[in-house]
Order: structure tokens, then C-alpha cells, then sequence
């Protein structure tokens, strides 16, 4: 009847699993068919996508074609082949295009459009080909900008777009469909699984209660066990002597050190410290004052390569809250330090920057305002701060409309790169280049923009000068006189890069700095090369650019140059289109100023933004006064405080328990002196959470060396609190196990030796008496046989000696019988028989006696110490002193042996100093090993609480 209520839970349960999996079975089939025909639509969006960008592509491609057929350039029979693959690739896409359409059932009218308008554009194409052939190059010229034309191009574009952004939309809407149809299929799922998760649990639970309860134990222990063993920070374990007991696989990891390598090693060797005696002995002093001690320590790895480690060290204690050890988890303190610095080097970063930078958020309230922004337009961050920035700004505008068009152009793309006229705090006129990048969260949301600004005015004016330089050179081309020279000077001088090419792209001159830049050799001839070999890594021109200026004679922006080494140039540009006499285009200038050294600043302003807000650590900053000015993605979630919060309104007491607002107040005159704080706090969410938390506070000043602003860097340290509990926890229930396996060890001897003293004595000793009646009834009549009967009678009492010594080791009941002090003389005589070692011991006072416990451990350290000196140590002479001190009992084992390394014993093979140790631990005592090579061997044994009383 029991077994069958235990076992119809476990069918019922897994009868009820099968049906789920087959449910589950038809589930994702149904899943994967719908998945499938999803992909099928999203590819076809895809192409749909590809295909109009790829038409685009290939259309500014012959475009620029026609575009250098107009300009007189010789069309070859290989450039008639390319020309034809770019309409056959048209063509290509096109099919696919019109084929997708018809798939997905979405705009085949605008498909049908786009094919009319591509053919009538590959028929112009075609008969500015015939023209150029026949030499005609103006009437080709004409037919290229006619109003037809320029009209086809812009409709083409139009409807390509439109097809572009409907499959977009498209794609985006089958992707939102598989998302729906995974939630509602997950959740099936999970309903399922919830209905059968309890009857296992109870399944489950009918069988556990039967397991045997040791079993149960053993196997909680191993659990505790691995569970520090794996946990991600080096934890070990230290006696009270400081010496390694316990060594897990992150400390192995942290220091190159294996557990079998520093177990009863002293720590400080062990881990390598670069600390100096009194640096030890006073962290170890505060550890046992206060229970434990936080701080940053140098220590060594196994490769001799330095550490800096952030290590928390507690005081290990018995039930009776006596200490007996240390406990010590340490953090590689180098990646912490760098983030806890971050925030600090980002201020100063941003405050060295000769560039105005500052930010604003989605309401237009300025948010950051650098150093170089207040001396540009003449406002403090303080008067500036949550202002609105375009009405601080509109006086500053030289042309509002600029500003106009800019803005329009960040809130379509978020992001906008120009320039713009604008007067600085004494009203002077400068230029401007400005780049806004918008910031989002992880929902994809923008929350803030920042603007970096680079002041381009002496650039303008020497784009002005190059051009006056540009205009003088085409009006005095044919004269050769000095003015010439001066002028050629100043160009080959100026720190900008000027470049002159034909309309061949053939480079006829590039002066001395843009030589430097693209490292070319200052001897080198550069007629003829061409340049599209410095405008991209492919050698080709963007079809854009050489579009805009061919067609309007300018173009002005932000582009890039490669050198020799295929290594990128930001730069900002300025090409020209000159034209001769007769109006035809004749060469093509480029002035460029490189602007590497903007775009670095850039881009490290941006990652450090960036690590900052997504770092798990809590980053706070705050006002003198407490007030929080920004809170990172970690500290709004961890504190409870909302992501579109006003954070100004908090003061960072509001998150902090009791204790912790006591300690930052006796803290803070040495904040203020030392303008740092490090320590540990605990904070307070707003759902009642405590979390402890390793903190690092700084005081920020400015150029007058007065408190700005204050940052806080906090770290979560909550699973290494929870282990250090469960660690106490661990280490007392392992205790209490080994004082019971003692216990029951020592049973199983009494049994042993009463078996053998009892049985096997007992049959000794009737073979001894029947030998020796054997003997006295052979006398001499059997001289032979008397031999015989000798050696048996000798052998029997020789054994029976052995008992007596196997049972003396095994339980010595002198010590129930006689008491210690007895018991320990006899061992002693019986040593020095045996071994013909002198020995001295000394028991003071001699007539007292402890508890059974005491007696044992005192006789088995007694024991084993002297087995250890016949085994291992050639001592001649051997110094035993037994000392009652109050209630604590102090036992001195000393010898004048070869002595031994104790770093260098492997524990695993010395199982008796281990015993000895665990004995003495089990009693809340104390053990000391002191020995070196050649100056013998010490053992000091202090064991409390020892209860003394007189013997009877």
C-alpha cells in the first residue's frame, strides 16, 4: 500500500508529461511551418530592398559614364562592355523587382513605372553614345540637361524610394508577425509546462523523504563545497597561524597557483604579498578588532607579474563564537579601479578639449556644456544648465535659416554634420563645423544629442585666400614672372592639402603638405598618377561627388583620403571644376584640411560615454550638495529610480540605510582633505532592497581649485556577502561532522582492541599453557621435539606482546585507568626502549587529569609527534613539556633533528600532521609547526577550555 502511493503520483505524472510532448511536438511543427513561410516573405522584401538600391547604384554609375562621354573623354571598346554589363545588370534586377511584386502583391503599378522610366533612360543613354561617336559632343551635352532629362531622373528616384520604404514597411511587418505568433506560441508552451511543473515537484518530493538522512548530508556538504569552489572571486581559507587550508579554482586562476601547491603555506607566500611586516600585522590587527577589513593589497602572480587586488578579509568562528581561522575573497582590483577613474578621466577629457562641446536632451534642456563652450559664447554651465538650447542660442545665429535647416535634418535622420555661421561672446563672425549625433536607450529611444563643434574660420579664410590664389592663377596663366613664384610659394607652404588633376582624374600637382599626408616622397613625380588612388581603397571616385561637381563646378564636405598605406584621412574638402576660355572644363582643384585629430576626439568621447552607461557599476554624479545630477542605466534600475525621472529633485541620502549615512559623516572631513573616499556602504531601493555595494567617492574642482561636482562609482557586492555567510554556515557543520566521524573512529578502536584483547589474548594464552605442558611432558626423552616445543612457546608470548602493543595504540585504556600524566610516562619509557632516543618530559602539575576528549587529543599528538621523530627527524634527544595554564593546556614537543621545510611538505602524503591539526581544531585549540633544514622541529599545542581536576 505505501509503495503504490508513492508510485501513482510518478505515473500520473509521467503520462501527463508524454501527452505535453506530443502537444509540444505539434506546437513546433506548426512553429517551423509558419516560420518557414515567413522567411520566404522576409527574403522576398529583401531583394525587394537590394534590388532597388542595387538599380540606384548602377544608374549614378552610367550616369557618371554619360557624364565623361559629355566632357570629351574618349569612349573604348572595353568602356562600350562595362557600359552594357551596368544596362544588363539593370535589366536583371528589374525582372527581380517585377517578379517580387508580383509575389507579394504590393505596388507592381509603381514596379510597371519604374520599368518605363529605366527604358526611356537607357534610350537617352544610348543616344548620347551615337553623339559622342559622331563628335557631337554639344548636342549631346544639350540632350543630357534637358528639362525631359533632369524631370526622368528625379521620377525615377522618387518612385524607387517609395518601393524602397513600402518593402521596408512590409518587412518590418512580417518580422512583427513572427515576433506576435512566438509570444503566443511561448506562452502555450509555458502554460503547459506550469501545469506539469507541481506534479513532479510532488513526484519528486514522495521519493526524496525516503533518502537516507547521512546520505542527504553528505551530499549538502559536497554541494556547499563546489559552490565555493566555482564562484566567480578567489576565496581561501587561513588557521589562525595564517596559514592556507583552503584554496578554490578562482584563487588558482587569479594567482597560477594549484590548491595542492599553497595548502599550509603561509598566506603571504602563498599569494605572493608585496606588503610590507607592519602593513600585515596591522590589517590583520583591525581585521580582529572589527571582524573584518576591506582594502587594496599588492600582490604577485606565479609569472612574477604584479596584482593589484581588492581582497575583504573576516574572521572565521565555532559556535562559541571563538575565532579559528580567516576568511579572505579577492578581487582583481585593476578593471575596477580603471571604471571607478573612468568618470573622472571623461571630465577632464571633455574640459581639455579646445572644441565647444555640449549636449542636450529630447526637451531641449542643455545638458553638458564644456569648458570650451563657456568661453566661446560667454555662458557658465551653472547659467546654462536645463535651459532651453535653442533659445540660448537664437542670438547667435548669423543666419537663422541655417540653423533652420540643420535642425529639420537632425529630427528626420537624428544625426547632421555642416556648417554655420555664428558670432562668439564679443561678436565677432565665425565659422562653424558643426556634427550632432543623437543618444539611445536600449529601447531604441533618443534621450539626449551631442554637438561637437570644430571653429573652421581660418580654414574659410584660406579657402577664400586659395580661391582669390585660383582666380589670379587663371588670369596670369601665360605670365612667368615673379608673381608667379610668390604664388606657387604660398600654396606649396600652406598647411592645407591642395591638389590639382585634369578632368582625366590625371594628378598634375599636389604641394608639400599633401605629399606629407599621403606619403608620397617629396622627389616624386606625380604627373599622370591617377587620383582616384587616394579618393578610396578600390581606386574608384564616389559617382556622387564627381556628379556634383561636373554638374554645378563645386563641391564642399566631409570626406576621406587613403596614403600609400591604405590608411584613412578624414578631411574636409573643397573641389573645384575650373573651365577655360571657351567655358569647357579644363582642370579640377581640391583643397582639403585634414580633420584626424576632431574625429579622434570625437569618437573617445563617444566610447567613454558609452562604457559609462553600460556598466554594471552604479555611477551617480552630484552637485556639493548631494543633489544627483545624472544616474547611469545600473544605478536607476538597482535604486528604483525611473528612466524618465527628474533626477535633480534626489539627494543620494535618500538611498542610503541608517549606518551608512553615519559612516559617510564620519568620513567626510577626510573626503574633503584627501578629495576621495573609498569604503563600504549600504544602499536602500525604493522596493526596501539593501544592497552592499563597495564604494568610491571623488571630489571634482575647477580651474580655481574649487569642489565643482562629485562623482560616485558604487559596485554590488551582494553575492560575495551571501557567500561569506553561507561560508560560516559551511565551515561549522563541517566541523561538527568531523568531531562525530572522531567520535565514532575512536568507538570502532575501543571495539577493535577489546575484540583483540579479549578474543585473541585469550587464545593466546591457552597456547602458551598448552606448549608449556607440552614441554614439561617431553623432557629429555625427546631432545628434537623440545627444540620445537621452545620456539612455539617463544613465538606465543611474542604475540601476545604485539596485542598488548596493538591494543595500547589502538585505545590506551591506561589513560581511563590511570590518567594522563601516567599514561604519557609510560609512552615515554617505552620510546625511549624502543628506540634508544633520550627523552625528558615534564608534566606540571603532574597529579591532574582533563575530560576524555582532552586526554585522547593530548595523547594522540603525544603519539604521533613521537612516531614522526623515529620515522623522519635522526633527533638525538627529545623535550616534552605538558603545562596547565588556567584552563588552558599547553603541550611543547621539541627535538634536536635535521628538521624540514614546511612549504615544501606535501599534506596529501602526510596524513598524520593533518590529523593532528583536525584533533586539535576539533577542541577550538591551536597548533603551531616551527622548522627549517638542519634546526629540528618545534610543536606548541594549546587546546582551552580544558576543565582540569585533581586525579582520585
Amino acid at each position: 500500500m505505501k509503495s503504490r502511493k508513492i508510485s501513482l503520483p510518478i505515473y500520473f505524472s509521467l503520462g501527463l508529461f508524454a501527452i505535453t510532448l506530443i502537444w509540444a511536438g505539434v506546437l513546433f511543427r506548426q512553429n517551423r511551418k509558419h516560420s518557414i513561410d515567413l522567411t520566404e516573405k522576409e527574403n522576398t522584401g529583401l531583394n525587394i530592398i537590394i534590388a532597388t538600391q542595387n538599380i540606384q547604384r548602377l544608374l549614378f554609375t552610367i550616369n557618371s559614364t554619360d557624364i565623361r562621354i559629355i566632357s570629351a573623354e574618349k569612349f573604348t571598346n572595353e568602356g562600350g562592355a562595362e557600359y552594357k554589363k551596368n544596362i544588363d545588370s539593370i535589366n536583371t534586377y528589374l525582372k527581380t523587382l517585377q517578379k517580387s511584386s508580383l509575389i507579394t502583391k504590393h505596388f507592381t503599378d509603381d514596379v510597371v513605372k519604374v520599368a518605363s522610366i529605366i527604358n526611356e533612360r537607357i534610350q537617352l543613354s544610348e543616344n548620347i553614345i551615337q553623339l559622342s561617336a559622331a563628335k557631337k559632343q554639344q548636342e549631346a551635352f544639350h540632350l543630357f540637361h534637358k528639362d525631359s532629362s533632369i524631370q526622368l531622373r528625379s521620377n525615377l528616384t522618387l518612385l524607387l524610394q517609395n518601393i524602397n520604404a513600402n518593402a521596408v514597411t512590409l518587412l518590418h511587418h512580417y518580422q512583427d508577425d513572427r515576433q506576435t505568433y512566438a509570444h503566443t506560441f511561448w506562452k502555450l508552451f509555458l502554460i503547459l509546462c506550469f501545469i506539469v511543473t507541481p506534479l513532479f515537484l510532488f513526484a519528486g518530493y514522495t521519493l526524496i523523504i525516503h533518502i537516507n538522512q547521512t546520505i542527504f548530508l553528505n551530499k549538502k556538504f559536497k554541494l556547499l563545497s563546489d559552490v565555493v569552489a566555482n564562484v566567480a572571486d578567489a576565496t581561501l581559507i587561513t588557521d589562525k597561524n595564517h596559514n592556507i587550508i583552503y584554496w578554490n579554482k578562482a584563487a588558482a586562476k587569479l594567482y597560477g597557483k594549484q590548491e595542492h601547491e599553497v595548502i599550509g603555506k603561509h598566506v603571504a607566500v602563498a599569494v605572493g604579498s608585496k606588503n610590507t611586516e607592519e602593513e600585515g600585522n596591522l590589517m590583520f590587527e583591525e581585521v580582529d578588532r572589527r571582524g573584518f577589513w576591506t582594502g587594496e593589497v599588492k600582490n604577485t602572480h606565479a609569472n612574477n607579474t604584479p596584482l593589484t587586488i581588492l581582497t575583504t578579509i573576516s574572521v572565521l568562528k565555532n559556535e562559541n563564537q571563538e575565532p579559528i581561522g580567516y576568511y579572505s575573497v579577492n578581487i582583481d582590483f585593476a578593471t575596477l579601479k580603471n571604471e571607478i577613474e573612468l568618470k573622472s578621466y571623461q571630465s577632464t577629457l571633455l574640459n581639455t578639449i579646445q572644441d565647444c562641446i555640449y549636449a542636450f536632451n529630447s526637451n531641449l534642456e542643455v545638458t553638458l556644456w564644456n569648458k570650451a563652450a563657456e568661453t566661446f559664447f560667454g555662458y557658465k554651465y551653472a547659467d546654462v544648465k536645463q535651459k532651453n538650447i535653442r533659445e540660448l542660442l537664437s542670438r547667435h545665429w548669423v543666419v537663422p535659416e541655417e540653423a533652420i535647416a540643420a535642425r529639420h535634418k537632425i529630427e528626420d535622420k537624428g544625426e547632421w554634420s555642416g556648417e554655420i555661421r555664428v558670432y562668439d561672446k564679443d561678436g565677432n563672425i565665425r565659422h562653424l563645423m558643426f556634427t550632432v549625433d543623437a543618444v539611445v536607450n536600449t529601447e531604441s529611444v533618443i534621450t539626449d544629442y551631442i554637438v561637437f563643434t570644430k571653429d573652421i574660420t581660418k580654414i574659410k579664410e584660406l579657402e577664400e585666400q586659395l580661391k582669390q590664389y585660383s582666380q589670379q592663377l587663371e588670369e596670369v596663366v601665360d605670365q612667368q614672372g615673379e608673381l608667379n613664384k610668390r604664388l606657387s610659394a604660398i600654396i606649396e607652404n600652406s598647411a592645407a592639402m591642395v591638389g590639382i588633376m585634369d578632368v582625366h582624374h590625371k594628378i598634375i600637382y599636389l604641394n608639400e603638405a599633401a605629399k606629407e599626408k599621403l606619403l608620397v616622397p617629396l622627389n616624386e613625380d606625380v604627373r599622370n598618377l591617377d587620383a582616384a588612388i587616394f579618393f578610396s581603397p578600390d581606386g574608384k571616385f564616389d559617382a556622387e561627388i564627381i556628379s556634383e561637381v561636373m554638374l554645378h563646378g563645386k563641391w564642399q564636405g566631409k570626406n576621406l583620403l587613403y596614403n600609400r598605406n591604405g590608411l584613412p584621412i578624414p578631411i574636409m574638402q573643397v573641389i573645384y571644376l575650373h573651365k577655360d576660355a571657351q567655358g569647357q572644363p579644363e582642370f579640377i582643384s581640391s583643397t582639403s584640411i585634414d580633420i584626424s585629430e576632431l574625429e579622434q576626439k570625437e569618437q573617445e568621447v563617444k566610447r567613454l560615454s558609452s562604457i559609462v552607461e553600460n556598466t554594471n557599476a552604479i555611477v551617480v554624479i552630484t552637485d556639493i550638495n548631494w543633489r544627483l545630477t545624472y544616474a547611469n542605466a545600473a544605478a536607476r534600475n538597482k535604486l528604483g529610480i525611473g528612466r524618465d525621472e527628474d533626477i535633480t529633485k534626489l539627494y543620494t541620502y535618500e538611498f542610503l540605510c541608517e549606518n551608512s549615512l553615519k559612516e559617510i559623516a564620519k568620513e567626510e572631513q577626510r573626503l574633503i582633505e584627501e578629495g576621495r573616499w573609498f569604503g563600504e556602504i549600504e544602499y536602500k531601493s525604493r522596493s526596501g532592497k539593501i544592497i552592499p555595494a563597495l564604494q568610491m567617492v571623488l571630489i571634482h574642482k575647477n580651474a580655481e581649485n574649487q569642489p565643482e561636482y562629485i562623482s560616485i562609482t558604487s559596485i554590488d557586492i551582494s553575492s560575495q556577502k551571501s557567500v561569506e555567510k553561507e561560508l560560516k554556515k559551511t565551515s561549522a557543520e563541517l566541523l561538527d561532522l568531523y568531531n562525530r566521524i572522531q567520535n565514532v573512529r575512536e568507538e570502532e578502536r575501543n571495539e577493535v582492541a577489546r575484540d583483540i584483547h579479549d578474543e585473541l589474548g585469550q587464545n593466546l594464552t591457552l597456547i602458551k599453557m598448552a606448549t608449556f605442558s607440552l614441554k614439561k611432558n617431553c623432557g629429555d626423552q625427546y631432545p628434537h621435539l623440545s627444540e620445537s616445543v621452545n620456539t612455539i612457546f617463544q613465538l606465543t608470548q611474542d604475540t601476545i606482546d604485539l596485542g598488548r602493543k596493538i591494543v595500547s595504540n589502538l585505545r590506551p585504556n591506561m589513560l581511563d585507568d590511570i590518567g594522563l600524566p601516567a599514561t604519557l610516562q609510560w609512552h615515554a619509557k617505552t620510546f625511549i626502549k624502543s628506540s634508544g632516543i633520550d627523552l625528558s618530559l615534564n608534566i606540571q602539575p603532574y597529579n591532574i587529569n582533563f575530560n576524555k576528549s582532552v586526554n585522547l587529543c593530548v595523547y594522540r599528538v603525544f603519539q604521533e609527534s613521537l612516531t614522526n621523530v623515529i620515522r623522519y627527524s635522526k633527533a638525538s634527544l627529545v623535550t616534552i613539556n605538558v603545562l596547565l595554564n588556567g584552563d588552558i593546556v599547553d603541550l611543547l614537543i621539541s627535538d634536536n633533528g635535521c628538521g624540514f621545510d614546511i612549504s615544501e611538505i606535501d599534506t596529501t602524503k602526510h596524513h598524520g600532521l593533518v590529523g593532528m591539526r583536525e584533533r586539535v581544531y576539533a577542541l577550538n585549540g591551536s597548533i603551531e609547526i616551527n622548522s627549517s633544514p638542519g634546526k629540528g622541529t618545534i610543536i606548541k599545542v594549546s587546546i582551552p577550555d580544558v576543565n582540569p581536576h585533581p586525579l582520585p
